[in-house]
């Protein structure tokens, strides 16, 4: 089953709904085709920090969060269900963080999925570890819309097949 993905002029999700499609047929250019519903993991132990990063994905109309871990133990798990296209991942767990954590979380995911860093510290350092690790990018804490907004079109259509990963 394919899904046909929807944005409006502000990156915001407007639907995401199930159609019936061949994959090779091309879908209209305000949309994007999706193998599979967007699903997105969240790796952090904070629930604060989860309260704000759910709220902004919902107003971004990203309501698809398949599940929220606070382990990279928790993450490896459910990655290896094949579902999720997009990690926000916090750098900083109990017991594992920075450079090891992300390089874990990235072996399990395999290269189609972006995996987006989010950080307390925005320094450089943090920003040359992440994206040397295969991070798409790294946003702060707690994690704001108008942070998140710009990477959405280049994330999902990569994933839809309509960009380079």
């Amino acid at each position: 089953m394919l899904f046909v993905l929807s944005l409006d002029e502000r990156a915001r999700v407007l639907y995401c709904l199930p159609i019936d499609r061949h994959p090779g047929a091309n879908a209209p250019e305000e949309f994007m085709v999706l193998a599979h519903e967007p699903s997105i993991l969240l790796v952090d132990d904070s629930a604060d920090d989860c309260f704000f990063t759910m709220r902004a994905l919902a107003d971004l109309g990203l309501k698809h969060v398949s599940r929220v871990v606070d382990s990279a133990s928790g993450a490896v798990e459910r990655l290896a269900v094949g579902d999720v296209v997009l990690v926000l991942l916090d750098w900083h767990l109990p017991g594992e963080d920075g450079p090891d954590l992300l390089v874990k979380v990235r072996d399990a995911a395999g290269p189609a999925v972006a995996i987006i860093v989010l950080s307390g510290r925005d320094d450089e350092e943090v920003r040359s570890a992440a994206q040397a690790g295969g991070a798409r990018a790294v946003l702060a804490k707690p994690l704001q819309p108008d942070a998140l907004r710009p990477l959405l079109p280049s994330v999902l259509a990569a994933l839809a097949g309509n960009a380079p990963a």
